[in-house]
């Protein structure tokens, strides 16, 4: 059996491992706490790309480490593959072909966002990691988000010769991981694009009786519904 077999087989193998579970989805932004990571310890959560620098410093582990940037990718996947101890997600145009063990999910770009039911095939971007994380965990059996840690709130400077967009931006302090680009630029996010295709996945769930709520601790991202972090704790113990 090739590698794209195995890859594929694995990913059919996920289909609703979770189902009826409420699942976290875990950014990095300077709300974080490590004593509220902690409490997600034996939740259903999905952390994002370099989560893995603060392993050291908490009991949590993200169930799943995520990546759709395509940045990071490049210049840390390895390391997301190494460090971490749960199973990693790419989303990617092409497999990354780094050493270890993770899972591929191939990128399919549209605007507006056409939320992904088949992720065998693809799994549409959303200009962010957490909106293929959604798609993700639907194929898993979940229909019900809570959102933490995602301030979407981004300063940068941006280099304007440069053509890549995955690197016209610089600087750091975007995270509550000390020097979390180690220098390196990035992608500035597009925040009506984020938050056009949060809303797009917040009507498909809710067709299907699902929701995603934001439990942050502040922040700027107001189009969901927001609960406090230590009820949406709580709620999801009962499940």
């Amino acid at each position: 059996m090739n590698q794209q077999d195995i890859n594929l087989r694995r990913i059919k193998s996920l289909s609703n491992v979770h189902k009826g579970k409420i699942g976290w989805l875990v950014g990095n932004g300077p709300s974080v706490k490590t004593d509220e990571l902690n409490l997600l310890h034996d939740f259903v959560t999905f952390g994002c790309n370099r989560l893995y620098l603060v392993y050291d410093q908490m009991k949590f582990r993200p169930s799943y480490l995520c990546s759709t940037d395509k940045q990071v990718i490049q210049d840390f996947g390895q390391e997301m593959v190494s460090a971490s101890h749960g199973n990693v997600f790419f989303v990617a145009e092409n497999d990354p072909k780094l050493n270890g063990e993770y899972i591929w999910f191939k990128m399919k770009s549209s605007t507006p966002l056409k939320f992904s039911t088949n992720v065998a095939d693809h799994v549409m971007p959303g200009a962010g990691t957490l909106i293929t994380a959604i798609q993700i965990g639907y194929h898993m059996g979940i229909t019900k988000y809570y959102i933490y840690g995602m301030d979407h709130n981004f300063k940068y400077n941006e280099d304007k010769a440069q053509s890549d967009p995955y690197r016209k931006g610089t600087g750091d302090g975007n995270h509550f991981i000390p020097n979390y680009r180690s220098g390196k630029a990035w992608g500035p996010p597009v925040y009506k694009q984020v938050e056009g295709a949060l809303l797009s996945c917040l009507v498909f769930l809710q067709s299907r009786g699902g929701w995603i709520k934001n439990a942050t601790n502040g922040g700027n991202l107001e189009i969901l519904d927001r609960i406090n972090f230590f009820d949406a704790v709580n709620e999801t113990k009962n499940i």
